[in-house]
């Protein structure tokens, strides 16, 4: 139990990275910052395998595939800027809302 309220916490805390990572591409996208898994909070802490990863237990899919990632990342190599900005806010809410039921889960193992 303990190990397991230990990962939500830890997870709780890699994904509002990313969501600080995506905000601040879609605030700057010359800025340096690309969406690759060397830039992903989640994709550093699990790099041998997606299946622990927050996104793949939820979506049941790896490589962020059920997630607006797929979208956002082609938006933001080729898309235009109208584009990217609405992709990249889906993933940026998506991420929210994923931060949230951990934060969720997190208080029922707790209570």
């Amino acid at each position: 139990m303990k190990r397991e309220i230990r990962k939500l916490i830890a997870d709780i805390r890699r994904v509002g990275e990313c969501g600080v990572h995506w905000r601040g591409m879609r605030e700057d996208r010359q800025g340096g910052d690309t969406p690759t898994e060397d830039n992903c909070a989640l994709c550093r802490a699990y790099p041998d395998s997606c299946s622990r990863c927050p996104i793949c237990q939820q979506t049941g899919q790896g490589a962020c595939d059920g997630t607006p990632y797929q979208r956002a990342s082609r938006d933001f190599w080729n898309g235009t800027d109208a584009e990217w900005q609405a992709s990249s806010t889906k993933m940026i809410d998506y991420l929210a809302a994923l931060k949230r039921k951990l934060q969720a889960r997190l208080r029922r193992r707790t209570a």
